[in-house]
């Protein structure tokens, strides 16, 4: 039981206390009573000193090799297994810093809005194109806060995020398989035809967001032919 790293303890409890004994029962010596635990040291990925304590094992053994298992893998499949989607995604976004401002923003919303609360809570590598299928068809039967069906474009967006998250986890070393490559979208509504409205230009000057389908007003039209008119690119 002196084996660095390695200790049995187990559930009994202080008579008065209630407290849990743990390495300090006075069966912990006999066979069978308690589990075997490990203890040790790595870096996560980002290169800070992590303490990993995990048990259960019925036997020392089985304890040591499970902790040679873990010291053996790389910091980046240790993450792979043990980040969050929701904690990888968010360090993700932090990482995107190539792309434009407005691309930026909508990926950010996205992936806040949708991917985080349906299967943030799932590990990198336990995410199967199973749980995309169920998240994708729930999307697609709900509808936006103003009441009007999600579009596919919408969908297709956020698909989008998820690949290419899963790709940079991939580039890392964390995992292997990339499950929204494989997830089959629904079928998307027919888009239904909206006035391009000044608030609707507004929101798409600040989010890049806009209607799947949209018609000018007649001023706005007029604005369009005085431009064309003006501009030899657009002969008239």
């Amino acid at each position: 039981m002196g084996t660095p790293g390695l200790f049995k303890q187990c559930g009994c409890r202080d008579t008065i206390t209630r407290r849990r004994l743990r390495t300090r029962c006075p069966r912990i010596g006999e066979r069978g009573h308690g589990a075997w635990y490990y203890r040790c040291y790595i870096r996560d990925m980002l290169g800070k000193p992590v303490q990993i304590s995990h048990g259960g094992y019925p036997t020392r053994a089985e304890a040591r090799q499970a902790r040679t298992a873990v010291q053996a893998e790389s910091r980046e499949q240790y993450a792979g297994h043990t980040w969050t989607i929701a904690r990888w995604l968010t360090y993700w976004l932090t990482t995107r810093t190539s792309i434009r401002l407005t691309r930026h923003a909508i990926y950010t919303r996205h992936v806040r809005q949708f991917p985080i609360p349906a299967i943030g809570h799932l590990r990198l590598t336990d995410l199967t194109s199973r749980h995309l299928t169920a998240m994708f068809a729930e999307l697609a039967a709900g509808t936006t806060p103003a009441g009007s069906p999600r579009s596919s474009a919408t969908l297709q967006r956020i698909r989008a995020a998820l690949r290419a998250a899963y790709n940079a986890a991939i580039r890392e070393g964390m995992i292997t398989d990339n499950p929204a490559r494989r997830v089959e979208m629904p079928a998307g509504r027919r888009p239904q035809a909206v006035v391009w409205t000044e608030g609707r230009v507004e929101d798409w000057h600040t989010d890049g967001v806009r209607p799947g389908v949209a018609v000018w007003t007649p001023a706005q039209l007029i604005e369009f032919l005085d431009f064309a008119a003006d501009d030899p690119l657009y002969p008239l």
